[in-house]
């Protein structure tokens, strides 16, 4: 069905997707993140779901991440939206650097 078939790096290797709050789109969303990037890059993020659609296009045209099929991308941007969501001091003061 989606096809990201990715292992994990050995440096997210412990990650698993129950690292990763439950609902539609966890186990998709895990696949294709953590094939580049550990689990707390997302868990820090705070972004509108406008910004969560731009961070996926960014992550496809210029970090090589593969192209989603429509469903899957809209499953994963739906999971981010609903799960990380803008909050009034994202990160605990870090500062989104792909955020103006």
């Amino acid at each position: 069905m989606f096809a990201a078939a990715l292992l994990c790096s050995p440096v997210h290797a412990t990650e698993t997707e129950e690292d990763l709050p439950p609902g539609p789109g966890r186990s998709e969303t895990f696949m294709f993140c953590v094939a580049c990037h550990g689990l707390e890059l997302i868990k820090r993020q705070s972004q509108s779901r406008d910004g969560w659609d731009d961070l996926l296009k960014l992550m496809v045209t210029r970090h090589g991440m593969n192209a989603l099929e429509p469903d899957e991308y809209k499953l994963i941007l739906d999971y981010l939206a609903a799960n990380f969501p803008v909050r009034s001091n994202p990160g605990g003061g870090w500062r989104n650097p792909f955020t103006n």
